[in-house]
């Protein structure tokens, strides 16, 4: 089968300053072609016509892609009813995921109650969803009708199947034809000059500090609280393929390992660190200062590193004990100033717009910026995507919450907050930057 799968790869600049590709659909494309399929990936939406020569078409959804992936779908639905149209992605899995919770016995039943919670699956020009991983269920396209398979929801039936975990991800093949070069030469932040990028995935599922993961971060929807490591030789392996691939230096080129827990598992970091510290390329990450350890980051040194990204969120104490629970912000400075101590740049990913804040609260924890040592700051905004427990909790005690568009980007507020506008919330993280 002819199977097309689109990426709508519009990373709000006002966020972001680099865009990193999406593996997920990568891994999905070359499990799909493994499979026996002839696969071409899109990080772009095509044109229509050109769509029409496929079997399938499968979308790649966040949520604010959606307006797009439903005009898209009903426009190939409607001059070829015979095309498969799939979706999955992190918005689709949070749907599935929320869609549990409303049929389950428990506090939430009944909060969603109608299509405007669930656009994809609902859409009747939807013929499959897919929740969790999508590897599993690629092999399966020709027998769709006979759905649901592990992970599969068919839109016209009430049934949501359990999402099976891929237990062995060293069993993954490496999508590295399916990789995008013009991601590749970018700063991994704002404070570094653009040098070669490799994003690998270095595990899936986050528990979070005794089994608490974030309200604001769907990830269990579509990973798992279980954390499934790839083995570092693994990931090497993929390295190299990539860097031997597309001709990438190694003096000069950074290796970004998309994790959630990297640091949690100690043994873990250790023998990937042991791995790399000879290999020549810098290092960097997504990191979690309530595992910033002198032990750990001795180790993160002396592998190569180069930057982490702090996951801080706020410098409020309140928001902090409720959102971001065991980190404090005695911990964020020693934390950062340890890193810096070891060579390490720091860079704080920060969050505006949880309901309890009010401009002054945010006026006063955002001028301790200034006084930690960052050499980048990324401010977002606290968005309720499906799938987690902030949008349970806004829509239990009544907010609005605005039908998906290109807002859901984390720099617009999509929700009605009683104490803030839109307009000032976003005003205000325009301004926090350094």
């Amino acid at each position: 089968m002819k199977v097309a799968i689109l990426v709508n790869n519009k990373q709000s600049k006002e966020v972001d300053s680099y865009s990193e590709q999406a593996l997920g659909p990568a891994y999905v494309a070359q499990s799909t072609k493994n499979a026996g399929h002839d696969v071409k990936l899109y990080n772009q939406y095509p044109s229509i016509e050109e769509l029409l020569e496929f079997d399938v078409v499968g979308f790649s959804v966040n949520s604010q892609d959606v307006p797009d992936v439903l005009k898209t779908a009903k426009q190939l639905k409607k001059q070829n009813p015979k095309i498969v149209t799939v979706a999955g992605g992190p918005h689709v899995s949070g749907e599935i995921f929320d869609r549990k919770i409303r049929w389950s016995k428990g506090d939430v039943k009944g909060v969603f109650k109608n299509n405007f919670d669930f656009p994809i699956t609902n859409d009747s020009w939807m013929d499959v969803t897919i929740g969790g991983e999508g590897e599993y269920t690629s092999g399966f396209l020709e027998n769709f009708k006979n759905a649901p398979y592990h992970g599969i929801f068919k839109s016209e039936g009430p049934v949501i199947s359990n999402s099976k975990r891929i237990k062995n991800l060293d069993s993954l093949p490496f999508p590295t034809e399916f990789r995008d070069p013009k991601t590749f030469l970018q700063p991994v932040d704002n404070s570094s000059t653009p040098s070669p990028m490799i994003p690998i995935i270095e595990s899936r599922g986050c528990p979070g500090p005794k089994g608490k993961t974030c309200d604001f971060c769907s990830s269990k929807a579509s990973w798992g609280r279980k954390i499934r490591y790839r083995s570092a030789e693994n990931i090497l392996q993929e390295v190299e393929e990539v860097a031997k691939t597309y001709n990438l230096p190694k003096e000069n080129t950074q290796v970004f390992f998309d994790s959630l827990e990297l640091m949690i598992n100690k043994e873990k970091l250790w023998y990937l660190m042991h791995l790399f510290k000879n290999s020549g390329y810098e290092l960097a990450s997504c990191g979690d200062l309530r595992f910033a350890t002198q032990e750990n980051l001795e180790f993160m040194k002396k592998g190569g590193y180069g930057t982490v990204m702090w996951g801080i969120e706020s410098l409020d104490p309140k928001i902090l004990e409720k959102y971001k629970p065991k980190l404090t912000l005695q911990q964020i400075e020693k934390g950062l100033e340890l890193a810096r101590s070891y060579g390490i740049r720091n860079c704080s990913l920060l969050m505006l717009g949880f309901p309890e804040e009010t401009e002054k609260s945010i006026e006063e924890w955002t001028k301790k910026i200034q006084d930690l040592p960052l050499d980048a700051v990324r401010v977002s905004i606290a968005t309720p995507f499906p799938g987690t427990e902030f949008r349970r909790n806004l829509l239990r005690q009544g907010y609005k919450i605005e039908p998906y568009s290109n807002r859901w980007d984390t720099s617009h507020l999509v929700y009605n907050h009683k104490n803030i506008s839109k307009k000032g919330l976003e005003e205000i993280r325009q301004e926090i930057s350094i």
